[in-house]
C-alpha cells in the first residue's frame, strides 16, 4: 500500500471518528488539525493520517480492498508526505539514466499520456499522478519512487497503440505497466515541465523565471486545499528555494483538443539533452 521509502509508516484498520480538536480545519470530505488529517470517501473508506507515521483505515461495508487502496494512494498519501515535510506535486515522474523529469499540471492535461509516450522511448516510471519531492542532504531535489503503472484514458491507449491491462484505475481509465518500465529507486530531478492547454495552434515551450518560478511548486502541489492546511511553511521554503535556484521549470502548452504526444515528447527529450 505504501512506497518503499515509507516503510516505517504504520497502517492499521479500525474506527476513524471525526476530529474534535478546537482548531480543526474542514473541507468537503476532510478535516485537519496539527498532526492529524482525516478524510471520508463515501462508500469507500475513512482515513486518518497522524504525524506522517501512522495511518488508520476504516473501510466501508462491501468496499473492495483494491478500491480502498487506490483512494489511499491519492489525498491520504499526500497528507502523509505533507506531514513529513516533503512536497507532493500533482505530477507524473519519469526518469532516464540518473535523472528524473517531473510532468506536472491539472487533471486531464495529459501528464500520463506524455509519460506513456516517453516510456515507449525507453524512459522509466517513478510514479503517476502524485510525485513525492524531497530535499536530499546535498541540496539536491529528488523524486521518490512510488507505484508502478500509468492510468490512461481509452483514447490515449488507442492512439498510442498500447495493450492496456485489465486492471481498472476507475470507471473509465485502465492501468498500463509494460515489463521493466518501473524504476524502484529515487532519482535527482533534472527539470519540471508545467503542462497546460491553450487556444493556439502550435505547441509552446517557455521558461518560468523569477517569482513565478518560486510560486510554481506551490501551484502544482497535490490537492491545494489540503496543502493550505498541512504544508509546513519552513519545509516549503527550503524545498521551494532549492527548486527556484537549481531546477529549470518549463511551461509546456499544447493546442486544446490536438493529439501531439510525440511532439511533446520530442520537446522534453530535446530540452534536457
Amino acid at each position: 500500500m505504501l512506497p518503499a521509502f515509507l516503510a516505517d509508516v504504520s497502517v492499521t484498520t479500525g474506527e476513524v471518528p471525526p476530529l474534535e480538536e478546537k482548531d480543526t480545519q474542514k473541507g468537503v470530505l476532510w478535516q485537519a488539525c496539527p498532526g492529524k488529517f482525516r478524510m471520508d470517501v463515501p462508500d469507500i473508506a475513512r482515513y486518518l493520517v497522524t504525524d506522517g507515521h501512522a495511518v488508520r483505515i476504516e473501510p466501508a461495508p462491501n468496499a473492495l480492498s483494491i478500491t480502498v487502496e487506490q483512494f489511499f494512494r491519492m489525498t491520504p498519501l499526500g497528507a502523509v508526505v505533507y506531514q513529513r515535510g516533503l512536497l507532493p506535486l500533482h505530477a507524473t515522474a519519469i526518469c532516464k539514466g540518473t535523472g528524473a523529469v517531473v510532468l506536472a499540471g491539472d487533471s486531464g492535461v495529459g501528464k500520463s499520456t506524455l509519460a506513456a509516450e516517453l516510456l515507449l522511448r525507453g524512459w522509466k516510471l517513478l510514479g503517476d499522478d502524485i510525485a513525492l519531492i524531497d530535499l536530499a542532504p546535498a541540496n539536491e531535489i529528488t523524486a521518490h519512487s512510488t507505484f508502478d503503472g500509468l492510468a490512461l484514458w481509452p483514447d490515449s491507449v488507442k492512439k498510442l497503440g498500447l495493450a492496456a491491462g485489465e486492471a481498472s484505475c476507475d470507471s473509465s481509465r485502465r492501468m498500463w505497466s509494460p515489463p521493466g518500465s518501473f524504476e524502484p529507486e529515487e532519482k535527482i530531478v533534472r527539470a519540471i515541465f508545467y503542462l497546460g492547454v491553450y487556444g493556439k495552434e502550435a505547441v509552446d515551450l517557455s521558461d518560468i523565471r523569477g517569482a513565478a518560478k518560486f510560486r510554481a511548486p506551490l501551484e502544482l502541489s497535490y490537492n491545494s486545499h489540503i496543502a493550505d492546511a498541512l504544508l509546513d511553511k519552513a519545509s516549503y521554503m527550503r524545498i521551494g528555494t532549492v527548486i527556484s535556484q537549481c531546477i529549470p521549470i518549463y511551461r509546456l502548452l499544447r493546442p486544446r483538443g490536438a493529439w501531439c504526444a510525440s511532439e511533446l515528447a520530442d520537446i522534453v527529450e530535446r530540452t534536457i539533452s
